[in-house]
C-alpha cells in the first residue's frame, strides 16, 4: 500500500507538470495521465488497478478505525 501511495503522489506531480502539455487538452484525471504517458489502452490497464488498490485500502482503514472509535 505504501508503494501504491508513492506511485500515486508521483503521478499527481506528473499531472501537475503535464496539466496542459498538449495545447488545448487538459489532463485532470489519473487515467488521462496514464493514457497520455502509455497510450490509450495500456494507460488504463496500468492506472485503474492501482487506483482500485488504493481505494480499497483506504476504505478498509476507514472501516477498521471507525469501528475502534
Amino acid at each position: 500500500m505504501v508503494i501504491s501511495w508513492i506511485i500515486t503522489l508521483y503521478r499527481l506531480w506528473q499531472m501537475v507538470e503535464m496539466h496542459e502539455m498538449v495545447p488545448g487538452k487538459l489532463i485532470d484525471r489519473y487515467h488521462e495521465l496514464g493514457q497520455q504517458a502509455f497510450g490509450e489502452k495500456l494507460g488504463l490497464w496500468i492506472v485503474i488497478p492501482q487506483q482500485l488498490i488504493v481505494e480499497v485500502g483506504v476504505d478498509t482503514v476507514y472501516m477498521v478505525t471507525g469501528t475502534l472509535i
